[in-house]
């Protein structure tokens, strides 16, 4: 087992020395090393600290890849799993479009990118997925438009537009999906819409609503979050003055959040059950990020869950 391990440690230091970003996430609070995250207090085996994701990103203005590791150090069997989650290639339609082919994220609310570093928050809010497609975008003033096909590889089809606007410091956006064609368009219609504003220059407010239809008409199909983070941060004094080169992880930016976001529960309704998230936020001067966030599930004889997330970009 410890050459097993030291010899994933290895490849993961070659392979992140070319890469663009690295994550980690580490469980502090919460995380059951032989079982699953979530467990009943009275559960001996919950581990107070455990290596779960580590993700590996290459990206450029023309071509994306990402790769993610799961399940570190958090699986009985000790087998370590492997996912890509983007792998993508874009080219300019002489400047009227941009066309991207390759296994990417659904155009489908606020956030494309697994990437930590665009995120303020480590708990992914809802998404839609990832899949083979092909994608075309622009925009057009201050109007932004995507359109996609997805899952031709197998036979069926997903396709989705997404707009977006940005009106006086907001950002707007909507985004319908219809999976599964040629099913009719009454049944697995997905849409989205969504915000973003800084408020004063303070605090910034980020919002999203969706409906995701499980072709159940006796169930509600909405869900919604909010999160809000204290837009300028706060850091601490320049050790040494400020004219003092910077000293790395202790010299950046701190920036407290708060989100609540509701989810389906387990007899299928949308909005019956939530979690809420506290954090902070820590990106230093030297392209490093640490975040630390604590995350309170409704669901009944579910642990409270704290983890942390490590990254960097190249």
């Amino acid at each position: 087992m410890k050459k097993i391990i030291l010899l994933f440690l290895g490849i993961l230091l070659i392979s992140s020395a070319f890469a663009h970003e690295v994550m980690m996430k580490y469980y502090m609070l919460g995380y059951d090393l032989f079982y699953d995250q979530g467990m009943d207090e009275d559960n001996k085996d919950d581990a107070g600290f455990a290596l779960d994701q580590v993700r590996l990103c290459w990206y450029a203005p023309d071509y994306g890849f990402e790769i993610g590791i799961y399940d570190v150090f958090g699986s009985q069997s000790n087998v370590v799993t492997y996912k890509i989650l983007s792998a993508m290639k874009k080219f300019d339609l002489y400047g009227y479009a941009y066309l991207t082919i390759g296994y990417d994220s659904y155009a489908f609310g606020r956030i494309y990118s697994g990437k930590g570093s665009k995120n303020i928050n480590i708990a992914q809010l809802p998404t839609t997925g990832s899949d083979w497609m092909f994608k075309l975008n622009n925009n057009i003033g201050n109007l932004g438009w995507t359109v996609y096909l997805s899952k031709f590889v197998n036979g069926s089809e997903d396709d989705g537009i997404r707009l977006t606007y940005n009106l006086a410091g907001a950002k707007l956006g909507a985004a319908l999906r219809l999976e599964n064609r040629p099913n009719p368009v009454t049944k697995r219609t997905h849409y989205e819409v969504d915000f973003e504003y800084p408020i004063a220059g303070l605090l910034n407010l980020a919002g999203q609503v969706t409906s995701t239809d499980d072709m159940d008409d006796d169930t509600a199909d909405l869900d919604f979050y909010v999160i809000a983070h204290y837009l300028p941060g706060f850091e601490f004094p320049h050790i040494g003055g400020a004219n003092n080169p910077d000293i790395g992880i202790l010299d950046g930016v701190f920036k407290p959040y708060v989100a609540y976001a509701t989810k389906r529960d387990a007899e299928g309704e949308g909005m019956g059950e939530n979690n809420i998230l506290v954090g902070i936020n820590f990106t230093t001067y030297q392209n490093a990020y640490f975040k630390l966030e604590y995350n309170m599930d409704s669901v009944e004889d579910t642990d409270d869950l704290l983890y942390m997330q490590i990254g960097y970009t190249f």
